[in-house]
């Protein structure tokens, strides 16, 4: 098809062109997550490979991702690119950092230690199982994600650390800002089953029609 449009006059060409692109181009998911009640700061002691007294730290980071909104169908007929850049779960003040980090199937992620200590990060998830052994710090490891589903992350030798990989069919994802607030760009026009991912027991699922073009908007309770 488009090569009998490039035959036609070069304007009506153009024209039919960046219609053909921006019919294309899918609707826009926009909304807001909210939650029943503030993220409360869980405050316990880290412990150390020294004797002196074990700080205080909050297990929710002011830069923690708290929930992911995501299209949860299969596109089957669809190839989507691997991001050039790997993802990153950081490690960092004896903390997972994002709290939740999506990836599209098919995804390397990273693992590097920008910690003080010694880490060994794991996972007994049905979607991925990898232990990465003890490394210290400014050292990283990768695990390829080539099966959508929940990752549960630890770490062998500080019990409080743990975070989650929210392995997805499609890159029709985005981690909510700070305000509760989230942006879906370029979805294929149809109705679709949108998820949200907020940790252990927190998800929640609705239907929505997302339009050729423009956006849908909506709000989500937890």
């Amino acid at each position: 098809m488009r090569q009998s449009i490039r035959n036609l006059h070069p304007y009506v060409s153009l024209l039919l062109l960046l219609f053909l692109h921006i019919a294309a181009r899918g609707g826009d998911i926009r909304g807001q997550v909210h939650f029943a009640s503030p993220a409360q700061e869980e405050e316990i002691s880290i412990p150390r490979y020294t004797t002196r007294p074990a700080p205080k730290m909050g297990m929710t980071a002011s830069h923690s991702v708290r929930a992911v909104v995501y299209i949860a169908d299969a596109f089957p007929d669809s190839n989507f690119a691997i991001p050039r850049v790997n993802p990153i779960l950081d490690q960092r003040n004896e903390q997972f950092v994002p709290y939740i980090l999506p990836v599209l199937v098919g995804s390397t992620v990273d693992f590097p230690n920008n910690d003080r200590v010694y880490h060994n990060v794991f996972s007994f998830s049905a979607a991925k199982t990898f232990d990465l052994g003890k490394y210290p710090t400014k050292t990283s490891k990768s695990v390829l994600f080539d099966r959508p589903g929940v990752v549960s992350v630890y770490c062998e030798i500080h019990s409080h650390m743990n975070a989650f990989i929210l392995v997805l069919p499609n890159p029709y994802f985005c981690s909510i800002k700070e305000d509760g607030t989230f942006l879906i760009r370029a979805v294929p026009q149809g109705t679709f089953t949108l998820a949200v991912f907020a940790g252990r027991g927190l998800t929640t699922e609705r239907k929505v029609t997302v339009p050729a073009t423009g956006q849908v908007t909506l709000d989500i309770s937890l």
